[in-house]
């Protein structure tokens, strides 16, 4: 099951991407989660016009790290048993 965001961790995420340091992210999953990446890139072959990927792209990006923020947070509240 997918974890549940909360308002916290996405306003940390939106942040991020407010900076545009978004590099790292991408880096975890290309490592952790290849297949996801390659879908993603793929994806994007098809669509047209640079601000379609590009969007395209912001989305891939802010779905997987609000996911991925999300489950590090509860992994690390279940081991300190917050």
């Amino acid at each position: 099951m997918l974890p549940v965001v909360s308002r916290r961790v996405a306003e940390l995420v939106f942040d991020r991407m407010g900076t545009g340091n978004v590099k790292d992210s991408w880096e975890v999953m290309l490592i952790e989660n290849q297949e996801l990446f390659v879908s993603i890139t793929a994806a994007i072959k098809s669509i047209e016009g640079k601000r379609q990927r590009e969007s395209f792209l912001r989305g891939a990006y802010c779905v997987w790290e609000l996911l991925r923020t999300q489950e590090e947070i509860d992994e690390m509240n279940r081991e300190w048993g917050i």
